[in-house]
């Protein structure tokens, strides 16, 4: 069973901007979701770092 174990800003960059994941982490979510066990645990997602997510770049949700 693969799940993954992650921080805020790595699960922000794999729902919106997959280019600044690095090769391992995208290939850890990626084994994680075909396996179907996507999230382990994230570490407690702060609004701050999201408000600071935005006002640095638009989001953009992948299809």
């Amino acid at each position: 069973m693969t799940s993954v174990v992650t921080d805020t800003h790595a699960l922000i960059w794999y729902i919106f901007d997959l280019d600044r994941l690095s090769e391992a982490a995208l290939t850890a979510f990626e084994q994680a979701v075909n396996a179907g066990n996507p999230i382990a645990a994230c570490s407690r997602v702060r609004y701050s770092d999201i408000a600071e997510f935005v006002k640095r770049a638009p989001l953009r949700v992948r299809a």
